[in-house]
């Protein structure tokens, strides 16, 4: 488990685009950024990081080198606090039946002949 200090911003990125959102970018005390995600959560638009954009946080998780990106399992803020992203649920509603697949007339011709 890695702990990382630094800026958060929540930057509009890819105006216009499918994956337009808000992308959480850590830029820690030496300058370097991260991209920060949660497991399971798209990046782009997760609102976990939003009440923290333009705060000095820590952030727990672990580091992807390669990538430049940071899975976030955890928020450190300065006044001791440690933020635990809470689990997002899944809408639960009632079954619904899908009605049969519409055959074309043309296989119908085939079956009949």
């Amino acid at each position: 488990m890695t702990i990382i200090h630094g800026i958060l911003e929540c930057p509009l990125l890819n105006l216009g685009s499918k994956s337009e959102g808000r992308r959480a970018i850590l830029t820690d005390d030496e300058g370097k950024k991260y991209k920060l995600y949660r497991a399971g959560i798209l990046p782009a638009g997760d609102p976990f990081f939003i009440p923290y954009d333009g705060m000095h946080i820590g952030v727990s998780g672990n580091a992807e080198e390669e990538t430049g990106s940071f899975l976030v399992t955890s928020i450190l803020l300065d006044d001791g606090t440690e933020v635990f992203p809470q689990p997002t649920e899944i809408p639960v509603g009632d079954p619904i039946e899908l009605p049969l697949p519409h055959k074309s007339k043309k296989s119908l011709k085939k079956k009949n002949k």
